[in-house]
């Protein structure tokens, strides 16, 4: 929080926070901001005028509301698909008591804020408000490493139009910063593009891009990349699949709605949102308080189990939600586990597209 401080303070006195876009004329005290351009003006939302122990305060406020609104989330899609008291207590505490939530409170960072959003977008797209959720989702990329799967919603959805919103939102945003700074659009292109080097993804705690790039002897930068370009490609696909099955299996959750739930009703994006959770944690690098990202997984696994409930759904479940409920120094003191948390994830992950894509026994529940 003290480091994006200091960012915010530099953008606010019209110098970009990152050494390598200022150039060798760089004020002494300059950081090495690794956020996008568009989350620079973001950050006065929180910082702005109190600076640092506003943004603590504002921060940490708007990471427990969204607890609040992910816990209601959690527990009314829980009753609507069946589930009595029990299943619904479970997807209530069920975004609270990810391991990581802890930490990103303590270091006050910005992943429980963008999830809370990520639920917005999910639940505006169910209502038919495009736009909105598209806007959503711009404010949730300010953590990318987060948000940018779940634009995957707004393809299957055939919402195109709030996707567009977010896009423009963020365009105009990072424009702004180059404006304001008198730097090149074209400068922070570059650095973003083929300079950047992401050494710091090294420290990444979850076996992604930087763990297989220790792996294959390749820079951080060029795991990164192929693994952005696999997502992209897989997103897509999953688009192309979901299109074409749309008319055979539509939403597993829609078919338990009532009568007049509206024809978006509540639950419809979950599985899709569920994917682009467990796609965005494998391909893109994370620490462990960034996974509340997986809240939309492993509610629809819950969900799922609710739905048909067996051993093996149950127990899909369980296992999900073991991996993001359980300490994360526990991943930490057996590195095998770290590697079967993964595995769970891509498991889970082909499980849901499945559902998705094609009607599935479960998705008859």
């Amino acid at each position: 929080m003290l480091q994006r401080a200091r960012e915010y303070d530099c953008f606010r006195r019209g110098i970009y926070p990152n050494r390598a876009i200022e150039g060798p004329a760089t004020p002494a005290g300059t950081p090495y901001s690794v956020y996008p351009p568009y989350a620079l003006p973001m950050f006065a939302l929180f910082f702005e005028p109190g600076g640092w122990l506003q943004g603590r305060i504002v921060v940490q406020g708007l990471s427990l509301a969204a607890l609040v609104v992910m816990g209601r989330f959690g527990w009314s899609t829980m009753r609507r698909h069946g589930g009595g008291a029990a299943w619904a207590a479970v997807g209530g505490v069920a975004a609270g008591a990810i391991g990581g939530n802890c930490s990103a409170l303590a270091r006050g960072q910005f992943s429980i804020i963008c999830v809370g959003l990520i639920v917005a977008q999910i639940v505006l797209l169910e209502r038919g408000r495009v736009a909105a959720a598209g806007l959503c989702w711009s404010l949730a990329m300010l953590k990318p490493q987060i948000a940018l799967p779940f634009a995957l919603l707004f393809l299957v959805g055939r919402q195109w139009r709030g996707l567009l919103v977010g896009a423009a939102v963020l365009g105009c945003l990072s424009l702004f910063s180059c404006w304001w700074t008198d730097v090149s659009p074209l400068t922070v292109a570059r650095h973003w593009l083929f300079d950047m080097p992401l050494q710091f993804t090294e420290s990444a705690n979850s076996v992604g891009p930087a763990t297989i790039s220790k792996w294959l002897g390749i820079s951080p930068r060029s795991g990164q990349a192929l693994a952005l370009g696999t997502l992209v490609l897989a997103l897509v696909a999953i688009a192309v699949l979901a299109a074409i099955g749309r008319d055979r299996a539509a939403s597993w959750l829609a078919r338990r709605q009532p009568d007049d739930a509206g024809p978006a009703a509540a639950g419809d994006m979950l599985p899709v949102a569920a994917i682009c959770g467990l796609l965005g944690e494998l391909f893109m690098y994370h620490f462990h308080y960034d996974n509340v990202m997986l809240f939309p997984a492993v509610l629809g696994m819950l969900a799922m189990a609710s739905a048909a409930p067996s051993w093996h759904t149950i127990g899909a479940a369980s296992v999900l939600g073991s991996t993001v409920w359980l300490p994360q120094s526990v991943f930490d003191a057996w590195p095998a586990l770290a590697l079967l948390r993964a595995a769970v994830w891509a498991v889970s992950c082909a499980v849901l597209v499945v559902i998705v894509t094609r009607r599935h026994p479960w998705a008859a529940a």
